[in-house]
């Protein structure tokens, strides 16, 4: 007879079974025993009481010394990666900071609120993204929005800060501190000042006026003539009441196309406070005859922070700054592109950072890096060459592990995940944290 053992995950599923099954037939041995020895009926609600308590005991028992392996978990809820709806640049503030294990497309959710800028007549969208921890190469070429390459868009910057080959020298500019964009959408009045009020602690401020139907005056004929629209806006400390200080402006233009305009407001001091907008001359909005357009809209107020919003020590990130006049509509939330991990990998002598999807690299740098564990262990704590002899193995048999883990996972959760991609598990031993790799036992072999 031979008898050949093969490995069946480890877990306790079968022993559960086997435990529940006995305490059941336990249960309704004892219950009825105990009641009939307290002078109880044997058959009775005594009996059933009885039954019942002896059954929760054993399976309070059962949990205790063999709970259910919770260790594999391939994420939860908040996960976009695993979301079966579509994939965005998910805005969450004090969420999941992702991770990057080995090679993925990602959606890197937003580390900060998008906000809009003027730039001459065209309107450009700033967006910051969180790739996850330093070290992660991106490959350049891989950018998209949503389906379609990012080198089909016009006017398109984006700037690099991931530890990786691509980095763009500098940093990321795009995005020098915290913005806060509202939207206003107020009609300028005649001699009126409109007000809104800033956030917090902020250092600047900026406002957007756009001119929807353009600048233009109309003669009796129907010619076309240049028109000024005058206008002025103000500041003052939020609440207190002072005088506005105030900046007159005129814009003067020809055109039926719309006219956009950003102003800028340096404040002396950081604090909240209060910006105001009102027309300085007639304004009009398509009355009299002929009639005559020099109206603006309010459309935006920002207010700017002081300090920079971006995590250097840890953080990976992208800046991206894009055109959205004439191409986009609303905020471009499906940016994704081909992110790899770098990590110390082993080359047969030595572990060198590289580009890596092997698992055993990515178990030993889960366990060790700073900055993906709060509690990380010295790499004296591993065991080398069981860990060695791991990665070889997974090279061997071109085992590769390959997710952008976006929601809430423990240490244990993901090294179990990692363990298992390889066909193992680990486990710790005298100290060390060595790993089991998981094979088919020698046959026995039995003579009769």
């Amino acid at each position: 007879i031979t008898a050949k053992v093969l490995p069946q995950g480890g877990d306790n599923g079968t022993l559960r079974l086997v435990a529940m099954i006995g305490i059941a037939i336990a249960a309704a041995w004892a219950g009825p025993a105990i009641a009939g020895s307290l002078g109880f009926s044997t058959t009775g609600l005594a009996a059933s009481v009885a039954t019942t308590a002896v059954f929760a005991v054993g399976v309070l028992a059962v949990n205790a010394l063999l709970p259910l392996d919770t260790s594999f978990d391939n994420g939860t809820s908040d996960s976009q990666t695993l979301s079966v709806g579509a994939s965005r640049n998910a805005i969450q503030p004090f969420g999941t900071f992702p991770c990057l294990l080995g090679r993925h497309r990602i959606y890197p959710p937003q580390g900060a609120l998008p906000f809009t800028e003027i730039d001459g007549a065209d309107q450009y969208v700033t967006m910051l993204f969180v790739v996850g921890y330093k070290n992660t190469e991106v490959e350049v070429g891989s950018e998209q929005l949503g389906e379609d390459p990012i080198t089909n868009y016009t006017g398109v910057d984006l700037q690099y800060d991931t530890g990786g080959s691509q980095d763009t020298a500098g940093g990321i500019t795009l995005y020098p501190s915290g913005v806060f964009e509202l939207g206003v959408g107020l009609d300028i009045i005649e001699d009126v000042y409109q007000i809104r009020t800033t956030q917090p602690d902020i250092v600047k401020a900026s406002i957007d006026l756009n001119w929807l139907r353009g600048i233009i005056k109309y003669r009796e004929g129907g010619e076309r003539d240049s028109k000024k629209s005058k206008f002025t806006y103000a500041w003052r400390v939020a609440g207190s009441g002072d005088p506005w200080n105030e900046t007159y402006v005129e814009v003067k233009a020809k055109t039926t196309a719309v006219v956009r305009k950003s102003y800028e407001i340096v404040f002396p001091a950081k604090g909240q406070y209060e910006v105001a907008i009102k027309g300085s001359g007639t304004m009009h909005d398509g009355t009299g005859n002929p009639p005559q357009f020099n109206t603006p809209t309010w459309t935006v107020l920002r207010s700017f922070s002081e300090g920079s919003v971006i995590c250097t020590d840890c953080g990976a990130f992208i800046g991206m700054k894009i055109k959205a006049t004439d191409q986009l509509s609303g905020t471009p939330d499906i940016f994704n592109c081909i992110a790899q991990s770098i990590v110390p990998d082993w080359d047969g002598s030595a572990w060198t950072p590289a580009p890596t999807s092997n698992p055993a690299s990515l178990l030993r740098y889960v366990l060790t890096d700073p900055c993906v564990n709060a509690r990380p262990l010295d790499v004296s704590r591993l065991d080398g060459p069981a860990v060695e002899a791991f990665h070889d193995w997974c090279v061997t048999m071109e085992f590769e592990y390959k997710q952008y883990v976006d929601s809430s996972r423990t240490v244990f959760q993901t090294i179990s995940s990692l363990a298992t991609a390889g066909r193992a598990r680990w486990s710790t031993s005298d100290g060390k944290w060595p790993v089991v790799r998981v094979r088919p036992r020698a046959p026995a072999h039995a003579y009769f």
